[in-house]
Parts: structure tokens; C-alpha cells; sequence
């Protein structure tokens, strides 16, 4: 196979997983998937038909924000077993997944996705606490050196007073003494 078919099939699958899951979640849009990678629209619109290379790195990200192992994107199903059976299909007819409306089908995928984000450490909430225990940090440092930086001026300066009562206030709420 020529490196413009592996091409090719690599882009044809990175469309082919956004539209499943944009049958499910209309969220799923070029440009929704292009902002969680970082990259303006035309470059995606361009990775899906071929016409820009992938890098690996961008491969990889794209394989978490589609949510599929990236084995999918070179033509091997991540949900086949070793004996060739798919998890998919033994796991629908187990528990009667094919009979759910559309619906319940999203609530289930949403699920099974919440769990192994989960499982991996990231679920959406720890994300979300590490994000502001994050911001929490970045706001203290900054009032930490501006603190620094009016005490440098001294009493004697015509601003201490208002900057120091302003540094205080902040603090006050922020409760953080």
C-alpha cells in the first residue's frame, strides 16, 4: 500500500468515527473536534479528506477526543478479541443493547465512555477539580508577588496604603489569609 492509500484510509477512518459518534451526539462537528485539538477547522476538514498528513502525535489526540483506540484509524478493530469474536457484538446481544432506542443507546455509549475516562483517571469532574486547584495556584502565586512587589515600595511610597488595603481585600475574598 502506498503512503498516499495509508493516507487516505487513515483520513477515511477519522471521518468515519466522527460521523458515528455524530449520529449519536450532533456535537460532533469538524469544528467542535478541530477546538478540542487546538487546530482552525480547514486544517481538520483537511485531515479528514486526505488532502493534509496526520501527524502521530495528532493521531493520538484524535483517538481520545473521538474516543477509540488510534489502532482504529489503520484499519484494526480495537473491540476484536484474539479469537476473533467482537466485544461489541457478544456484549449487544448479552445485554439486549440492539433492542434500545437511539436514545438510551447515547445514555449507554455515554456511560461506558464516563467509565473508562474514569478508569484512566480522567473522568470529566477530577478534570474539572484539577483545573481549579490549577487556577487556585496560578491566582496565589500572582497575589504572593504582588505582595512582594508592594512591600519593595515600602510605607513611604504614595500607593502602599491603597495597594495594600486592595492586596487585603483581595485576600479577605478569596478567604486566604
Amino acid at each position: 500500500m502506498s503512503v498516499t492509500d495509508e493516507k487516505k484510509k487513515i483520513a477515511s477512518r477519522v471521518r468515519q468515527r466522527r460521523l458515528e459518534l455524530w449520529a449519536a451526539n450532533p456535537q460532533y462537528t469538524q469544528e467542535w473536534v478541530a477546538g478540542r485539538l487546538g487546530v482552525t477547522g480547514a486544517t481538520y476538514s483537511r485531515w479528514e479528506s486526505g488532502k493534509f498528513s496526520i501527524t502521530a502525535e495528532c493521531l493520538s489526540r484524535l483517538a481520545d477526543v473521538l474516543d477509540i483506540d488510534v489502532v482504529y484509524f489503520y484499519g484494526r478493530d480495537p473491540f476484536r478479541l484474539a479469537d476473533g469474536s467482537s466485544i461489541v457484538r457478544e456484549t449487544s446481544v448479552r445485554y439486549g443493547y440492539d433492542t434500545l432506542d437511539p436514545e438510551d443507546k447515547a445514555e449507554v455509549d455515554e456511560f461506558i465512555r464516563f467509565k473508562a475516562q474514569k478508569a484512566k483517571g480522567c473522568a470529566p469532574e477530577r478534570q474539572k477539580e484539577e483545573a481549579q486547584a490549577a487556577l487556585v495556584d496560578s491566582v496565589l502565586q500572582q497575589i504572593q508577588e504582588a505582595k512582594h512587589a508592594v512591600d519593595e515600595l515600602g510605607p513611604e511610597h504614595p500607593d502602599y496604603p491603597r495597594l495594600k488595603a486592595e492586596l487585603e481585600k483581595l485576600l479577605d475574598d478569596m478567604q486566604i489569609k
